[in-house]
């Protein structure tokens, strides 16, 4: 019986590489004709003689039999695949991918049936267990500038539904143990006069057209590792430390778990984010990341019931980015004037400026934030805008034991040294001199001042951080002061204009002087 199997094999292997143009190899097959084939060491050439697929081993069990083969509804009790690459390649010189005489045989054989019937039935695949023991997958896609390197020592599919008329795959469970995923993206290589359209117009220009989608109940994957270089655009690395460059990204120690998992091949994802854990090389470190609601796309990033932890920062309830296309949020400078942001915040959030540092550098440039680097602001409320012009309404903020702010902020410029503007409408700021001197750069009034211990303010605030003016009652341990002042400072000079009143103000306790 073995014998009639390899004979026959040997037949199939010599007919597909006839009809192919290239080699086909199996170097042992053993299957019983109800419910199992064993092949060892297969082996497909693309056109050029490069190696197209190769697996050592690939064991199939059947529960429909090869009848189901026949009536195009595969039910497939478990599939095994042991040491496999997979090459996946494409230039300028070829008109389709090295996988495309396959694709073309096929549909051959499609279209001489479709002469002699009016109607194909829909192609159906079940698998209860796909297991996987080593694989390598390589994509290569020069005129996209796209260069995939995939590697997964083990992994398991547990309940697979592919329908080809709806190009839905469906699987019950995921597990990944040990996978790593490269993405290097290099400047695209076309043919002169040639006009390439992106996946994405495809999906939003032809109506006509079924994207591929994919959905799982549950994702598990442990011992990740996830690598990007982008070599169409400078590093920014060197400019400034403990900075995640997103042009170099190298994240390990991935850790997740992803429940109602929904894919779609123009980028776009769902699901619920039970738990993800993360480092990445400049040190940024992803304790855990929790959302009820995750949903990522082209066009925006939302987080909805969400809960980020860092060794410094935690922050609920929900997040958005927004931007016009994915690629301002991979570069520095285009982050902190493209990316347009919502953070709601539930009470118990708190944000360590050193995190805020990793992902918008240019703020280190900002004297306030510099000489701040090490705090941990707890913050309250809703902000929304893009860096440079971040604004607030009804918001917390609290630094320290000894300012705690409250009211509406609005701002321009945060990040361009020398232009950092603010307009604050406060309900409730308090603090105190010494706090202020400790955290406004060139802010170094008199030791006076301090007498006034805590300070208790309702009104405006808006300006510069060395030029601004206040409007509004301020409660001091000496008693009120109604101001509409403008104050200059820089390092140890402080020059005042406008008016103030005292009310039951203790001018001798101010001034050291009994007669007042």
């Amino acid at each position: 019986m073995e014998v009639v199997q390899n004979k026959l094999i040997d037949t199939v292997t010599q007919r597909l590489s006839k009809e192919w143009g290239t080699n086909v190899e199996l170097k042992h097959v053993s299957f019983s004709l109800f419910d199992s084939v064993i092949l060892d060491s297969l082996l497909i050439e693309d056109t050029k003689g490069d190696t197209l697929l190769y697996t050592k081993r690939l064991d199939l069990k059947f529960r429909s039999g090869f009848m189901g083969i026949i009536r195009q509804d595969l039910d497939i009790e478990s599939i095994d695949l042991y040491h496999t690459r997979f090459h996946h390649y494409k230039d300028t010189s070829m008109m389709e991918t090295n996988l495309g005489f396959i694709i073309d045989y096929f549909s051959k054989e499609k279209t001489e049936k479709d002469t002699t019937k009016k109607s194909e039935k829909p192609f159906l695949l079940n698998v209860d267990r796909f297991g996987i023991h080593g694989i390598h997958v390589e994509k290569i896609d020069k005129t996209k500038g796209e260069y995939i390197d995939v590697l997964l020592q083990e992994g398991e599919i547990i309940g697979l539904d592919f329908d080809k008329a709806t190009k839905h795959l469906s699987v019950d469970k995921i597990f990944l143990d040990d996978f790593h995923f490269r993405f290097d993206k290099k400047e695209r290589i076309r043919k002169p006069g040639s006009i390439e359209k992106t996946e994405e117009e495809i999906i939003e220009k032809d109506t006509s057209y079924i994207p591929f989608t994919a959905s799982a109940n549950k994702v598990l994957g442990q011992n990740g590792h996830f690598h990007f270089n982008d070599f169409t655009k400078e590093f920014i690395r060197t400019k400034y430390e403990n900075t995640m460059d997103f042009t170099d990204l190298d994240v390990t120690k991935i850790e997740a778990e992803i429940d109602s998992f929904w894919f779609r091949e123009d980028l776009w994802f769902k699901g619920e984010l039970v738990n993800l854990s993360a480092k990445e090389q400049c040190g940024f470190i992803l304790e855990s990341g929790k959302a009820k609601e995750v949903e990522v796309s082209r066009k925006g990033l939302h987080l909805y019931d969400m809960e980020l932890r860092t060794p410094y920062t935690v922050l609920g309830d929900s997040l958005e980015m927004k931007y016009r296309k994915m690629g301002y949020i991979a570069f520095e400078e285009d982050f902190v004037n493209e990316v347009y942001m919502v953070g709601k915040f539930k009470e118990g959030s708190k944000i360590a400026l050193k995190d805020i540092f990793t992902f918008a550098p240019e703020l280190q440039s900002n004297k306030f934030f510099n000489r701040s680097k090490d705090e941990v602001i707890q913050v309250e409320g809703e902000i929304r805008g893009k860096i440079n012009s971040l604004k607030t309404k009804g918001f917390t903020l609290k630094i320290r034991d000894d300012f705690v702010m409250q009211g509406d902020f609005r701002s321009k410029n945060l990040a361009v040294k020398g232009e950092e503007f603010m307009n604050l409408k406060l309900t409730d700021l308090k603090t105190s001199f010494p706090t202020l001197r400790a955290l406004i750069p060139g802010f170094n009034p008199p030791k006076q001042f301090d007498k006034l211990g805590q300070l208790k303010f309702k009104g405006t605030y808006y300006g510069f951080f060395t030029d601004f003016t206040a409007i509004g009652k301020l409660e001091t341990a000496l008693g009120r002061i109604e101001s509409d002042i403008n104050l200059k400072g820089d390092n140890n000079q402080a020059d005042y204009s406008g008016s103030l009143s005292l009310i039951n103000f203790d001018l001798g306790g101010w001034t050291d002087n009994k007669d007042f």
